[in-house]
């Protein structure tokens, strides 16, 4: 008797397994050979439910290997989206939003007098794309890097990391990016990192103040960091004239609950 002839399967008839390795060799093609170690974080594209965006998302990821910057950022973005059950197309655009944020951030690198190590380097990269998330202008990013990385090779990428760090965080907290950048670079030139500390503490105070004036004396409190106590009871007596006794709409924790304490007064 003859062996028994062995059928090859159709495409359409392969095993999901089959067909998902099959999918796989075709994203490590698009990725490149570098991509090789790094197949199983790749997997989050063979997502069905990205399927509508994948070349542009692939493109991406591509763009980012060949510029040496870090693509898990992109595919970290894409298991987000898949995660919050985002559309294909709304996460290709968030993943374009960031990589185009991570060039800006890596251009801002380079105003670093001595490159730290890839680690510290990602690190700094991770923290000015964040504040360019928080809509600090590269502009005032730069110069907050020139500042803090001046005169302290050794500390440079740790400074770095807190300035931006503060200014995204100021960001969260409703002020504007350029006021937030701004008042950051002030804030770190007057007192280096405690500045930064003081710069948040005052930011607490200010939540309760009109959006409309806020962004100003976040700026005036930054000049006020490291100044005589005189000077600095001045500030505090300007933001408890400007704080509205009757409302509670502006800011968020603790500028709630002001309208019961006004008329327990």
């Amino acid at each position: 008797m003859y062996p028994q002839r062995k059928r090859f399967l159709a495409p359409n008839e392969r095993p999901p397994r089959i067909a998902r390795i099959v999918a796989l060799c075709g994203a490590l093609l698009v990725l490149g050979p570098a991509a090789l170690g790094a197949a199983q974080d790749t997997s989050v594209l063979l997502d069905a439910r990205v399927a509508p965006a994948r070349g542009r998302i692939e493109a991406a990821v591509s763009a980012a290997r060949g510029e040496g910057l870090p693509q898990s950022w992109l595919l970290d973005k894409v298991r987000e989206g898949i995660a919050k059950h985002v559309a294909a197309d709304r996460i290709a655009a968030a993943v374009d939003g960031l990589l185009g944020r991570m060039r800006v951030a890596n251009t801002l690198t380079r105003f670093m007098p001595h490159q730290p190590a890839q680690a510290r380097r990602d690190a700094v990269l991770r923290a000015i794309v964040d504040a360019l998330a928080a809509g600090a202008p590269a502009g005032e990013l730069g110069e907050i890097v020139r500042v803090a990385a001046r005169g302290d090779s050794a500390n440079a990428a740790q400074n770095i990391v807190r300035s931006m760090g503060t200014v995204a965080e100021l960001g969260e907290r409703g002020f504007a990016g350029a006021a937030a950048a701004q008042a950051t670079k002030i804030a770190f030139e007057r007192e280096g990192v405690a500045g930064l500390s003081a710069l948040v503490q005052e930011a607490r105070r200010l939540s309760r103040i009109d959006p409309s004036t806020r962004d100003g004396l976040l700026r005036d409190a930054a000049r006020s960091i490291g100044t005589d106590r005189a000077e600095q009871n001045r500030f505090e007596r300007r933001i408890d004239r400007r704080g509205p006794p009757h409302d509670d709409s502006f800011g968020h924790g603790r500028g709630r609950g002001l309208r019961g304490r006004s008329k327990a007064r």
